[in-house]
């Protein structure tokens, strides 16, 4: 699954670091085979971590059509390889906010060598679920309300990393939020 931002992207161009990218609602395709009526997709965006942005913190409004606001999703850092070496990111948390859920739920996204880590993986995992970061493998995040559904588009690993693909030079990850009653067909919000 190739975002849309991808598809249109010309090769000389990059997407902004600083400003997520918004899609558009009627150019969202199905998600993995999930049978999804454009109308019912809340938001759908595109973020990009590059190394060195060493404050990376994402977070994107889900709202109905006519402006309610239902939540949230976004994707920040989670753990760094070394405390003193800044930019050497090993895993980014992601997450969805419901307002009508009690919490928010949050899954690590790891490098090769951080999920290989059994020490590491099973600190962050102890909090929430570890997933290894991996373009074209997607997972899904679901409250009662509200379901994200993630997809690694770009993976690019730090040469210079601690250990081979130990941390992150440059990730881009798509989100798509939809309301849970809608995803198998019911009246959109």
């Amino acid at each position: 699954w190739i975002g849309y931002r991808m598809l249109t992207q010309r090769p000389d161009e990059e997407a902004s670091a600083t400003e997520p990218t918004p899609m558009p609602r009627q150019d969202v395709p199905d998600y993995t085979g999930l049978e999804v009526a454009e109308e019912s997709v809340l938001g759908h965006f595109v973020t990009t971590y590059r190394r060195g942005e060493d404050t990376y913190d994402e977070s994107f409004a889900v709202e109905t059509s006519m402006g309610e606001f239902l939540g949230e999703c976004g994707m920040g850092i989670s753990e760094v390889a070394g405390a003193a070496e800044p930019g050497k990111v090993s895993a980014f948390e992601v997450w969805l906010f419901d307002k009508t859920d009690i919490r928010t739920v949050t899954k690590v996204l790891m490098s090769q060598a951080a999920y290989e880590d059994d020490e590491l993986r099973s600190k962050l995992a102890a909090k929430v679920e570890a997933v290894l970061a991996q373009p074209n493998a997607p997972f899904t995040l679901e409250t009662s309300g509200l379901e994200v559904h993630v997809n690694v588009n770009e993976l690019e690993y730090d040469p210079d990393g601690p250990e081979p693909d130990s941390v992150f030079s440059k990730l881009t990850v798509e989100l798509v939020t939809l309301a849970k009653a809608l995803a198998g067909g019911a009246d959109p919000v």
